[in-house]
């Protein structure tokens, strides 16, 4: 019977458990994994480390058996509600969405996917969804199963070039507007079909939407482009684009982290204001205005401190 267990150890732990396993140790399938065992045929052994620790993932025969060598209080994780997909098109489509909207640090990420209904069945599958309801966890672990298999397009704006926009009078939905028209258009380029379908997990209205592309002079894509809230619980391109998006955000928090010398915190709260308040203290308010972002009230808290 497969079944998987999930343990949160440290350093040691992981080193002894790499030791354990040398002799099973195979190709590691994902970026965030440092370590991949496959144990007996039938159960395999993943290592993780991001900015939150490391964790230890069993999946298959025995997991439950396996995993209690190591810490004997572990249960076998209870598997969530497969996805009930609502999906309204699984035919070939374009779709585009985008994170770090909500988060004081971090950059903002769009991205837009080309999912052929060929990927359809694959992506049920993997129950993907959109990225909100999944654990970062999940992200890193579901994400290079499916990536090198979609043709997709990735625009990161640093918090650097985020606030140079902010400073020139735009505002957040005219810099997501901008870069969800450019990774559509890239998209389309890159599979040579000007005309297929265009999803986009709606921000703002339409019409501001093009007026936007039409004050920045931009070439605004207008033909097969459908708008709706909530997308990516209708589109798999869009859940898709949410997914790929979340697991580059998390890469670039994690950067973030290493290069500072601290975990970097994900939204606005007033732990975030700790944290950056920490940060400024450390680096000064010029170093840090180029990993947070100005127009946000977290930083008149920082300009007061």
């Amino acid at each position: 019977m497969n079944e998987s267990v999930t343990l949160k150890i440290d350093e040691l732990i992981a080193k002894k458990m790499m030791d354990t396993y040398r002799d099973n140790q195979e190709d590691n399938p994902g970026e965030y994994i440092i370590f991949f065992a496959r144990i007996n045929g039938k159960l395999t052994l993943s290592i993780y480390y991001s900015s939150k620790g490391y964790k230890a993932f069993f999946l298959g025969e025995n997991a439950l058996n396996e995993a209690r060598k190591w810490d004997t209080c572990a249960s076998v994780n209870i598997p969530k509600k497969k996805v009930e997909t609502c999906w309204k098109d699984e035919s070939s489509q374009i779709g585009s969405d985008e994170v770090g909207t909500g988060d004081f640090f971090g950059p903002i990420i769009v991205v837009a996917s080309y999912v052929p209904s060929s990927l359809i069945p694959l992506l049920k599958e993997l129950g993907i969804d959109d990225s909100k309801k999944l654990t970062d966890e999940k992200i890193l672990s579901i994400v290079p199963k499916f990536i090198d298999k979609i043709v997709f397009s990735r625009l990161i704006c640093s918090n650097e070039k985020y606030n140079e926009q902010i400073d020139k009078g735009k505002n957040m939905n005219e810099i997501k507007t901008l870069l969800h028209n450019q990774a559509l258009i890239n998209v389309r380029q890159k599979i040579g079909d000007n005309n297929l379908r265009c999803y986009v997990d709606q921000f703002t209205p339409v019409d501001s939407y093009y007026d936007y592309l039409f004050r920045n002079k931009k070439e605004a894509l207008r033909n097969n482009i459908i708008f709706e809230t909530k997308g990516e619980s209708y589109y798999p391109s869009i859940a898709v684009s949410s997914m790929i998006a979340r697991y580059t955000f998390l890469q670039e928090m994690d950067k973030i982290s290493k290069q500072y010398g601290v975990t970097i915190l994900k939204g606005a709260s007033s732990k975030v204001d700790d944290l950056a308040l920490l940060l400024t203290k450390k680096f000064g308010i010029n170093e840090i205005t180029k990993i947070v972002k100005k127009n946000f009230k977290n930083y008149d808290k920082l300009k007061e401190a």
